[in-house]
């Protein structure tokens, strides 16, 4: 409040700005009405860099993107190729695999369905430490990628382990280490069929 300048007005200190923005609209100023400065000088009262917000929240969306303007990094929308800006932090620590950003969340649905978002970097990773015995999991923390995408990824090439277990006995096969164990070497899982774990214990803590 103290960088603005005030003026005396019928005895009364008042806002510079919002006194000219009264006198130019011909109406006096309601409490949730802001009075926004173009350039950021807060003494600069001219009618050309003053802005009407009609509450706090619009005045604050509009230094928002002033903040995202200078800090942030301008992109192109490889869908509907509007520019964008989004934070310096999120281009700079992105995963290892991503290459492409998008505007929203529609143009990154149509992206992905016309191909583009897809990064056949995904595909080859997954197939290629999902066949070394890797869980989706470890996959996704070692390549700081979703666990959702690496799971989507696993089901759209059928590596998801859907069938049942081989049972001998009392004892289950695990794939990894190729024996037969004891079912208390498993760990429970209602999804599977068998309601165990694709590998036995040992195999998924290495």
């Amino acid at each position: 409040m103290w960088d603005y300048k005030q003026i005396v007005v019928n005895k009364k200190k008042v806002l510079e700005h919002r006194y000219i923005m009264e006198r130019h609209l011909g109406r006096p100023l309601s409490k949730d009405e802001q009075i926004h400065h173009i350039n950021g000088n807060g003494k600069d009262n001219r009618i050309e860099n003053l802005k009407l917000c009609s509450n706090n929240s619009e005045h604050m969306k509009i230094h928002g993107q002033e903040i995202r303007e200078k800090k942030g990094k301008k992109l192109k929308c490889p869908t509907c190729e509007n520019e964008f800006i989004i934070k310096m932090a999120q281009y700079k620590y992105k995963s290892k695999t991503q290459n492409n950003f998008y505007c929203s969340r529609e143009c990154m649905k149509i992206g992905f369905k016309k191909g583009r978002g897809k990064n056949n970097n995904y595909l080859e990773i997954i197939k290629k430490y999902n066949k070394k015995g890797w869980s989706g999991y470890k996959i996704a923390k070692e390549f700081n990628l979703n666990r959702k995408t690496v799971y989507n990824y696993l089901k759209e090439l059928n590596y998801v382990n859907k069938r049942p277990k081989k049972i001998k006995g009392k004892l289950c096969y695990c794939p990894r280490c190729k024996t037969y164990l004891p079912f208390n070497k498993f760990h429970k899982h209602r999804r599977n069929k068998c309601g165990l774990r694709t590998y036995c214990k040992k195999c998924r803590t290495q």
